[in-house]
């Protein structure tokens, strides 16, 4: 069998216990331990992979089999900066765009519940009516794409019943199943730890998207700023999602900086790590 891979691609592990490149039909068999993709992808970082795993879950696995390199993940949060001014003229590829997208998508959320919507504005007569609600800001109206982030005002039953409706289709496994799960979950919300507020916990849920987003956009070369000074509810009206039962968070402008921001030359400052970062070790 050929091991003559392409670097950077990833690869599907599915349920016949088989690994396929995604663009083709390819595929490698009888993969059963960590040590077989080591035998039949000698060339790719797998270090990564759990050893504890002896054969292939049931659900879909991915392996990137190239992941970025700790130098360009480095330099990519190093260039980034909270853009100022924005080349309206320049806009996000498609391709690019649904990458991004994706990142919102694959954000992490807590019990999985995703509770959020993304509102993705490109419409210059909608963003043009932005700046007056967001402190006289303009890279609302001159990036690319505007992410308006929302959050859920509030979880029900019904949500928790969704979710769980999900993972079975997804994973393949009878709700019965899930019974647990759904009633950890359910009695979270209907019975919160001391201090936790729920709609405050859906809030705070996006700010992880946020980052997400921010992160990959600056490894693919996008330019971001986040911008919490906004009207929320301004926004919420020219959206009108608060009749989904949604409520704006913040911001996210996406696009290209313009040649004359000064702040792309500013030196960037933060206080040195070791004010920052504590280690708890033996």
């Amino acid at each position: 069998m050929s091991n003559a891979l392409p670097l950077g691609r990833s690869f599907k592990i599915d349920s016949q216990s088989s690994v396929s490149e995604f663009s083709s039909s390819g595929s490698f068999r009888n993969i059963q331990s960590l040590a077989d993709w080591r035998t039949y992808l000698p060339n790719y970082n797998l270090s990564f992979i759990n050893p504890e795993i002896k054969c292939v879950r049931p659900e879909r696995l991915w392996i990137v089999t190239h992941p970025i390199s700790p130098e360009h993940l480095h330099q990519a949060l190093q260039w980034r900066y909270a853009v100022k001014k924005f080349d309206s003229h320049k806009k996000i590829p498609d391709h690019t765009w649904k990458v991004l997208e994706e990142s919102l998508v694959l954000t992490p959320s807590s019990f999985g519940l995703q509770p959020w919507r993304f509102y993705v504005v490109t419409d210059m007569t909608v963003k043009s009516q932005f700046p007056a609600i967001s402190w006289g800001q303009t890279q609302v109206r001159d990036a690319s794409h505007v992410v308006v982030l929302t959050a859920k005002s509030e979880l029900t039953t019904e949500d928790v019943e969704r979710y769980i409706h999900s993972i079975s289709t997804t994973r393949q496994v009878p709700l019965e199943s899930l019974a647990g799960l759904k009633n950890v979950i359910i009695n979270s919300l209907q019975n919160p730890p001391a201090g936790m507020n729920v709609r405050e916990w859906n809030i705070r849920q996006v700010y992880i998207a946020l980052g997400n987003l921010m992160t990959a956009a600056a490894t693919l070369g996008i330019d971001t700023c986040p911008m919490e000074g906004i009207i929320p509810a301004k926004y919420d009206e020219i959206l009108d999602c608060r009749k989904d039962g949604y409520e704006t968070v913040v911001v996210c402008t996406l696009g290209y900086r313009a040649e004359d921001d000064k702040y792309a030359a500013a030196a960037k400052v933060r206080y040195p790590l070791e004010q920052l970062i504590f280690h708890v070790e033996q």
